[in-house]
């Protein structure tokens, strides 16, 4: 009869359980040295935070709109800034791309092309900006009542990548009835808001659109340069402006950058005066898919 002879590891010994434990942590160890070495090293704070926004308007209105509110948020966040003026609405987005610039205060169209292009993320948007208008403006004098009657008539959009000045209400006309290169006598892109009303009020062009908060700002202004015009239609609302940063930016400087943001009330004048001056009673966490709609349309207006 043949006599097997069991090794001191077999079954379940405690030599053996303990070369298995052993064996597994030793597994483990390599395992999450090889996924830490596969990792990309934590990108550093910077010394300095670049700070711009599209030039919706001329740029001494975008500095004194953004200014102190950016001067605000970036104490609370315990960071430098340094604003750096947008060249134009194609300008910010490719240099948020490049990590030129850190935040920015986007339109839709532009956080949409910046999002997708270069993985932008959303930070904060205004109490306003989820429900968001554009209005058509044409001067107090104008035969000019309602929207049916823009037919035939000269017209004027913002810049082609503005969310309020051009995209959003491009399409809002079309489910009134009115397609805008079928039924204008002609088109021009101003470039921002102020050049808009100018060319309206100026008498150079017959009808216009812009956003709402800067076309009802300037006639209640009564302005100079502004002056004699009237809204004959307000868009439907939709989501617009956001503040994002660019792809990379670390994550806790990013939180403490939203929870500046979120702090943000009027409960000292200097608060106060910021939150007027961006035109917002406050700010709102803001996401992507709160933009999903409008990049779905500039994704339909791609194919046309």
């Amino acid at each position: 009869m043949i006599k097997i002879i069991k090794s001191g590891f077999s079954g379940t010994t405690p030599a053996r359980r303990r070369l298995q434990a052993w064996t597994g942590a030793l597994v483990l160890a390599l395992i999450t040295i090889m996924l830490s070495a596969c990792q990309p090293a934590a990108e550093p704070e910077p010394g300095v935070l670049r700070v711009s926004a599209i030039p919706d308007q001329s740029p001494e209105r975008v500095h004194q709109q953004h200014g102190p509110l950016v001067d605000l948020v970036c104490a609370a966040a315990a960071v430098r800034c340094e604003w750096t003026p947008g060249r134009s609405y194609e300008d910010v987005v490719a240099r948020l791309g490049s990590g030129e610039i850190d935040l920015a205060y986007l339109g839709g169209a532009t956080f949409a092309q910046a999002y997708q292009q270069h993985g932008a993320v959303p930070v904060a948007m205004r109490d306003i900006d989820l429900l968001f208008t554009s209005v058509v403006v044409v001067r107090e004098d104008s035969a000019i009542h309602r929207l049916e009657q823009l037919r035939g008539r000269s017209f004027a959009f913002g810049n082609r990548s503005s969310t309020s000045g051009h995209v959003m209400p491009r399409e809002l006309l079309r489910r009134e009835g009115i397609e805008p290169d079928r039924d204008f006598a002609s088109i021009v892109f101003s470039g921002s808001h102020d050049a808009t009303l100018r060319m309206v009020a100026r008498g150079e062009i017959e009808a216009a659109v812009v956003n709402s908060a800067v076309g009802y700002r300037a006639i209640a202004a009564g302005n100079a340069e502004f002056k004699g015009l009237k809204v004959i239609w307000q868009s439907p609302p939709f989501s617009n402006y956001v503040w994002a940063v660019r792809k990379g930016l670390p994550r806790g400087l990013r939180q403490r950058l939203l929870d500046a943001f979120l702090d943000l009330d009027k409960s000292t004048p200097e608060r106060k005066a910021a939150l007027e001056h961006a035109h917002a009673g406050g700010f709102l966490p803001a996401y992507a898919a709160d933009f999903n709609s409008l990049i779905e349309l500039m994704k339909r207006e791609d194919r046309r």
